[in-house]
């Protein structure tokens, strides 16, 4: 599964969305997941980890993430 579909297959009630800090630090709050691509990416998602109770993923660890839980629900 591509890193965009993991996210939004993922997410309840989510977007996956994120450019600017001033932007977007309206729409995050506790309980998100933030996901990111590159080194700017996570030092932005990290930013907001400082602030709000959020989990930060890189896209390759929600793409496994998802697969698992897929891959479990599979499997019953």
């Amino acid at each position: 599964m591509e890193p965009w579909y993991a996210a939004t297959a993922y997410l309840k009630d989510g977007a996956a969305q994120l450019s600017d800090f001033h932007i977007d630090r309206t729409k995050v709050q506790d309980g998100a997941i933030m996901t990111y691509v590159g080194n700017k990416s996570k030092e932005l998602a990290e930013s907001f980890s400082h602030m709000y109770d959020i989990e930060v993923l890189s896209a390759k660890e929600l793409r496994k993430s998802v697969n698992k839980e897929n891959y479990a629900i599979i499997a019953h």
